[in-house]
């Protein structure tokens, strides 16, 4: 069976998908803006760097350079460090941590249909591995017959000739092979039911947590 056999509908996983990549997206703009917040810095530290050598070299009489100009580029590269990046990076992480908090929510809420949804696919990477060992099992023998029936032609000149034959080398492979085949192989998924709760005050969903803790907190201090 091929994974192209596999066509179930799985709208559940559809939306875990989204999910995930709206977060790999988030955590994409925000390693942009730390970058460029980052950039942003380091052109200010080379301008102040260079404006420094300017006016030690017009110090020691060396009247080629132009100050002026490199501190109005300094001005220019202040301008573009001063943006708020600070408050950008922060803004950009919590959309992080919030996104994050909805694709966990969002498994714990739907695992069983997850899991239902993964069951067609697990079953059919079970018989693709069992597929596997029975053509392993099968060419073992194809070749241990072929073995013995040219041991015989050999055996028939010379009494013991059959022992020249080289062993193949894989007997615990067959024995796994066959002990795998003599059982029931499972399914990758969980073998008894799987149900989650989670508590209000643990949820993965940031806001969700932060308030029952707040309700904890409150019912405490009355």
């Amino acid at each position: 069976m091929s994974d192209d056999t596999v066509k179930t509908k799985t709208p559940l996983h559809d939306r875990l998908v989204e999910l995930r990549e709206r977060t790999a997206e988030l955590r994409r703009g925000a390693r942009k803006i730390e970058q460029d917040a980052g950039e942003a810095m380091r052109a200010v530290q080379a301008m102040r760097g260079e404006i420094n050598e300017l006016r030690a070299r017009e110090l020691a009489g060396d009247t080629g350079g132009n100050v002026k100009s490199a501190e109005a580029r300094l001005r220019k590269a202040q301008k573009v460090a001063d943006e708020g990046w600070e408050d950008r990076l922060a803004v950009a992480r919590r959309a992080v941590a919030l996104s994050e908090g909805q694709v966990s929510a969002f498994i714990a809420q739907n695992v069983s249909g997850l899991l239902d949804e993964s069951r067609p696919a697990a079953v059919a990477a079970r018989d693709r591995v069992v597929a596997a060992l029975e053509e392993i099992d099968a060419a073992a023998r194809g070749w241990y017959g072929e073995a013995q029936r040219v041991g015989a032609l050999v055996n028939a000149v010379q009494i013991g000739a059959s022992r020249a034959i080289p062993e193949l080398g894989l007997e615990r492979l067959r024995s796994a092979v066959s002990d795998a085949l003599g059982s029931e192989l499972p399914a990758p998924l969980p073998t008894t039911a799987t149900g989650v709760w989670i508590a209000p005050e643990d949820d993965p969903d940031p806001e969700v947590r932060e308030a029952a803790r707040d309700r904890i907190t409150q019912g405490r201090a009355a």
